[in-house]
């Protein structure tokens, strides 16, 4: 709805935002920011996410810091929305690699769908072990409509749907229509040659487990 000139305008914000929210008491709005920048289609906002990736990269090297793979994770989402999946496939590949991570995937995911009603302004909700509070099902359903060969974070979307049917089985058993959309959606998916092996072994596991809580 916004015209070309306001639009710039606009994204010329975000990025001095995104440029002087430096300190970690800045870190929920500098990463939207960065998200937000991923739908920026001038090169030059393309170069400066490029920048922030390699940077995030860098700095988390072999840190299990989820503060600092979230970093990584909000420069490669808004990457991908840019056509660059790299960047996305090597954070699902690298910093999902262990317990605190995915439960941090799975918070994160929650609270932006609204599973979570609190307000945080920080990033400690996302390592809370106690992740059984919020019920599941408005993200298996958030996640399951996303399920697009076309869409840039499918690698994301179906890794983490993936986790989250391991950790909530009983989400499939409850829920008759939500298995019934899953299923239809992952066949979509496999049926397409282009997708990256995986994520195809990744959906075809919650196949699996869709099939198996239907009886």
């Amino acid at each position: 709805m916004l015209g070309a000139e306001e639009r710039d305008r606009f994204f010329d914000h975000l990025l001095r935002m995104a440029g002087s929210c430096r300190s970690e008491a800045d870190a929920v709005p500098r990463r939207q920011a960065i998200y937000l920048l991923g739908f920026d289609c001038r090169d030059s906002s393309g170069r400066w996410l490029r920048d922030e990736h390699r940077a995030a990269a860098h700095a988390v090297g072999r840190s299990e810091s989820v503060q600092s793979w979230v970093s990584v994770r909000s420069s490669a989402v808004a990457l991908a929305q840019d056509g660059d999946r790299d960047p996305l496939e090597w954070f699902v590949t690298r910093g999902l690699v262990d317990e605190r991570q995915e439960i941090a995937n799975l918070n994160y995911g929650a609270y932006w769908v609204g599973e979570i009603d609190r307000t945080y302004v920080d990033d400690g909700f996302m390592t809370d072990q106690r992740s059984g509070r919020w019920p599941g099902v408005r993200l298996v359903q958030r996640l399951t409509a996303r399920l697009d060969v076309r869409s840039p974070h499918l690698m994301l979307n179906a890794h983490t749907l993936w986790a989250m049917v391991l950790a909530r089985p009983r989400i499939l058993q409850d829920q008759p229509e939500l298995r019934a959309a899953a299923a239809a959606r992952i066949e979509q998916v496999l049926d397409a040659p282009e997708v990256p092996n995986r994520t195809r072994q990744e959906l075809a596991s919650v196949g699996y487990a869709v099939r198996l809580a239907g009886g």
